[in-house]
């Protein structure tokens, strides 16, 4: 008789175990520091299912900093958050080592809290609530989100890294064209993103407000000329704007 009570009891034992080891994994927190992170992604469109373009973009993030990088067009924006959540946002030319300085002033519709999310995140914080959550799959440093939202013109998903903070993949499909972003690659290693923006604080840089002072410059001659400085700075809203959609999908 005992020795059928211990039978009963050994699978009661297991279910125990089991049901412990799960909710032990679940209650794992990730120890990857989403404020000192990089991440490469790659960028392709298309047009009536051919292949318009195929992009990179990295995004490099150091707290208050934020660098979007495009290494096909040798530009890196460094933005930065101040204390009163206006923001401000140095162009730097990586391929003549040099960057023109813009103050939050100068930005059009450079401040904000959803504004700051659209830098840091690459999607803005309002925009991602706007999204219905699927689902969840994984947890700590694994756990994925899946986000839709659909309208007359787009069919848009996401799919969401809380222990990056920042989209692995984004798809947006409607009217003939299709955008596509994915995180090839993150970077946790603290002292090469150190390393990446000490690099571009060492370039030569020129305030915006003084470039009138300084035409007979070549170098800001040329960057006039092929329209890169612009008032403003408007157009790094758009250097990749169709992948960044969540800013005209409302």
């Amino acid at each position: 008789m005992g020795e059928m009570k211990r039978m009963k009891a050994w699978p009661l034992i297991m279910v125990f175990f089991v049901s412990s080891l799960a909710n032990a994994g679940s209650s794992v927190e990730c120890d990857i520091d989403a404020s000192v992170i990089a991440g490469n992604y790659k960028i392709s469109t298309a047009r009536d299912d051919r292949v318009a373009s195929v992009s990179s973009l990295n995004i490099w993030r150091r707290n208050n900093e934020v660098a979007h990088q495009h290494p096909d067009r040798k530009i890196t924006e460094i933005w930065n958050k101040l204390p009163n959540d206006r923001i401000r946002v140095v162009r730097y030319f990586d391929a003549h080592k040099q960057g023109i300085e813009y103050q939050a002033d100068e930005i059009k519709g450079g401040q904000g809290l959803n504004e700051w999310s659209k830098k840091s995140q690459l999607i803005p914080q309002s925009f991602k609530q706007s999204m219905h959550l699927d689902k969840i799959e994984g947890y700590a440093c694994d756990r994925l989100e899946y986000y839709t939202k659909n309208t007359r013109q787009q069919n848009i998903s996401m799919v969401w890294s809380p222990s990056l903070s920042l989209p692995v993949e984004y798809k947006e499909i409607g009217q003939g064209k299709s955008v596509v972003i994915h995180l090839m690659k993150r970077i946790t290693d603290k002292k090469r993103i150190n390393n990446f923006f000490t690099l571009r604080e060492n370039y030569q840089s020129t305030d915006y407000a003084d470039i009138g002072d300084n035409e007979s410059d070549p170098f800001l001659s040329n960057m006039i000329n092929l329209g890169f400085i612009e008032h403003g700075a408007s157009g790094f809203y758009n250097a990749n704007g169709e992948v960044m959609a969540a800013e005209h999908a409302h």
